[in-house]
């Protein structure tokens, strides 16, 4: 009997559990259709006890702070004990989205006052209204505990704080805009073109930039081009795009999306006509196909050359 009383005593002296409300926010984009999908949700959790029901407000904007997609839901007549919004747009690649869950508890409870008291006052069982006081915001999610006591309010529901999350759009490298095509010089230093013993035809310093799936450019450096290319009915060789000797060449794009492709053409020790090279240029290894090129070259003198590709590239000296 001894045992059973201390393990009855050790049970009624156990600390009150506070209870909470929890409150979270996610946002999603899928890769390949932009689509961006946020959820915000209010659940009572431990709060569940009749006392309260769960409000959401949603929203989402742009870096620009404008407000593109919004929705608000209230547990107050269903009491599941949980409220929830989905929203979902189809977002702009390179976009920032920020996410905002409102989350509220509205009180249940109507408190009777007695006859000369203030009247149309609700129980707030756990003083959640200490939080409304001074609603705080939060990353991805938080959990408000009731500090207690009891109290009543005419407040009928408390916005108790805030959850955000963020997420980026991604930009995936689709096409290549040209910005220039320069024809380099006949000489023998890095930045030459034909050599001096070779001066039939022509060479380029071709300038891209690099754009996504909605044709707008890609601002970022670190992304490295390659090429397939076959000249001439040979076999097709496939190798990164830069470095070479010249100034303007690099591994990877500057910081505004750029590269250059240089040099690129033919040089011959004789006149030639109509040799054709076939260009496919690639970013990060194969992943990304940007650009297919069928070029013509031909030269019809010394220090005479021209190249097209019957689109957006011709250049001739």
């Amino acid at each position: 009997m001894r045992t059973i009383f201390a393990l009855l005593l050790a049970i009624t002296c156990l600390p009150a559990v506070a209870q909470s409300i929890e409150g979270s926010t996610t946002i999603q984009i899928d890769p390949n259709s932009s689509v961006v999908t946020a959820t915000c949700e209010t659940n009572l959790g431990s709060a569940d006890d009749g006392y309260y029901a769960a409000r959401i407000l949603c929203t989402v904007k742009d870096s620009s702070g404008n407000t593109l997609a919004s929705g608000a839901y209230s547990d107050d007549g269903d009491r599941q004990g949980f409220a929830a919004v989905t929203l979902s747009f189809t977002g702009i690649p390179g976009t920032t989205y920020t996410a905002t869950g409102q989350h509220t508890a509205a009180l249940t409870v109507p408190f009777d006052a007695p006859p000369g008291e203030p009247q149309g006052q609700f129980y707030d069982e756990e003083n959640f209204e200490t939080y409304a006081e001074n609603p705080q915001t939060y990353i991805n999610n938080n959990s408000w505990f009731g500090p207690g006591p009891e109290k009543t309010t005419k407040a009928r529901s408390l916005h108790i704080g805030n959850t955000y999350a963020q997420a980026t759009a991604p930009q995936i490298p689709t096409s290549l805009k040209l910005i220039s095509a320069t024809v380099l010089p006949t000489g023998i230093t890095n930045n030459s073109g034909c050599a001096p013993t070779a001066d039939y035809g022509i060479k380029l310093d071709i300038k891209y930039q690099v754009l996504d799936q909605s044709g707008k450019p890609i601002l970022q450096s670190g992304m490295t081009p390659y090429e397939a290319v076959q000249s001439a009915g040979g076999n097709l060789t496939y190798n990164p795009v830069g470095p070479t000797q010249n100034s303007n060449s690099s591994a990877t794009t500057a910081s505004d999306g750029t590269f250059h492709d240089v040099p690129f053409g033919i040089c011959s020790a004789a006149t030639f006509a109509n040799a054709n090279i076939l260009q496919i240029i690639y970013i990060n290894s194969q992943t990304y196909k940007v650009r297919q090129n069928s070029f013509t070259v031909g030269s019809t003198g010394l220090d005479h050359g021209s190249i097209t590709n019957s689109n957006d590239v011709t250049a001739s000296r």
